[in-house]
């Protein structure tokens, strides 16, 4: 993976360099990093407030953003509000993969399958960043991409 990046230092105004990515996706073992984030993405994907100690809500960071496959941009109040009034949901999490960019930050991507086998059946790209503080895992950031 690489991106572009413009350079805007003296003699580099408007030039493009290829700057490498190399970002190797974790294994996942019980216990580990890759394993713990997918069952607290599961968590909220289905939204069951019961898989994890403390509710959705202790999940998030105060700070919490969120682009959904909706467009609807979420702060971290209105998604704890909508997670409280909507039901349980079933989704299949495929892909899901995790890129450690330092000891206590993650970001994990993964396609979302509702509704999977019916008509109403829906795919959508998601990336999320995970923070971790005193211990435990929280999400910064997620976005949805309809496919």
């Amino acid at each position: 993976m690489s991106r572009d990046r413009v350079g805007r230092g003296p003699g580099q105004a408007g030039t493009t360099h290829r700057v490498a990515a190399e970002l190797p996706p974790c294994r996942a073992s019980p216990g580990s990093p890759p394993a713990e984030l997918l069952r607290l993405e599961r968590a909220l994907a289905e939204r069951d407030g019961t898989a994890v100690e403390g509710g959705l809500a202790g999940l998030l960071e105060i700070g919490f953003v969120e682009f959904g496959a909706s467009g609807r941009r979420w702060d971290r109040e209105s998604i704890i509000a909508h997670l409280a009034t909507s039901p349980r949901r079933s989704v299949e999490i495929t892909g899901f993969e995790v890129h450690a960019v330092a000891p206590d930050l993650a970001v994990a991507t993964y396609e979302a399958i509702e509704g999977s086998g019916t008509t109403d059946e829906r795919h959508s790209g998601r990336t999320s960043v995970w923070l971790r503080r005193d211990g435990r895992w929280r999400m910064a950031f997620h976005q949805g991409t309809l496919r």
